[in-house]
Formats: structure tokens, sequence, C-alpha cells
């Protein structure tokens, strides 16, 4: 009896571990292919290689998405009119929703900046210009 207790004890050892082994490859596999692209209202087909964890923002509804979304700690920088959730007020701000900051923007090094094409194409250029494009 205390034989049959301590080998179904070692068996369910191994089988958890396998089983756990399993999952963590798995979860492995599937960052390896976290690689997307997605085209932008320009036309633009934007690819990440990974999930961006510096974001801009130039529009409050992106700042107000990207917080229901439960991201809004990748924020790091937003419009003067970015006041909701709370939590956005206290993001730095680059732009007020008319004219942008480019050289600030640069400098906080975001994986990726949400914009908006409409009259703010020229403001974007020096973006486009340097190795931080806007998404639009």
């Amino acid at each position: 009896m205390k034989w049959t207790k301590w080998f179904s004890a070692v068996m369910l050892f191994f089988i958890l571990t396998a089983c756990q082994a399993n999952e963590t490859k798995e979860v492995a596999e599937q960052q390896e292919d976290l690689a997307y692209s997605v085209v932008d209202d320009a036309g633009n087909e934007v690819t990440f290689e990974k999930v961006p964890e510096k974001v801009i923002s130039l529009q409050p509804s992106n700042t107000e998405i990207l917080f229901s979304l439960g991201s809004g700690d990748k924020v790091i920088g937003a419009t003067e009119y970015d006041n909701y959730p709370e939590e956005a007020q206290s993001i730095e701000r680059v732009s007020d929703s008319v004219n942008i900051n480019a050289e600030q923007i640069i400098d906080l090094k975001p994986d990726v900046v949400f914009a908006y094409t409409i009259g703010q194409k020229e403001q974007l250029k020096p973006l486009e210009d340097s190795e931080v494009t806007p998404k639009s």
C-alpha cells in the first residue's frame, strides 16, 4: 500500500512537471509570433516586431481608448486636452492638439505615435524624417 501511494505521488509530480514545461514552451512560441503589420490612415503598412511599450497619443480619444484597453501605463506623451481618465493628466504634454512639439516627441523615443492626419501632415514631417514614424 505504501509503495502504491509513493508511486502515485511520483507519477503525479512528473505529469504536473511535464504539463508545466509544455505551457512554458507554448508561451515562448506565442511571444516569438507577436510581430504584426497594420495599414495606417495614410495607406502605409507599419510592422511591429513586438508590442509597443512607449506610446505617444496626439488625440484625446486615442488616449482614452488606450487607458480603457489597460495600456494607459504605456502612454508617455499626450496633448494638453487629454484629461480623461484622471491618470492621463499626469502624462507629459507634447501637443496642444493643433501644434506638436516634434523635438520633444523625438527625445522621448516612443515606439509608436498615434496621430491624425487632418491638419498635421506638415508638423508630422520631422517625425517621419527621424527614427520616430507617426502612425495615423
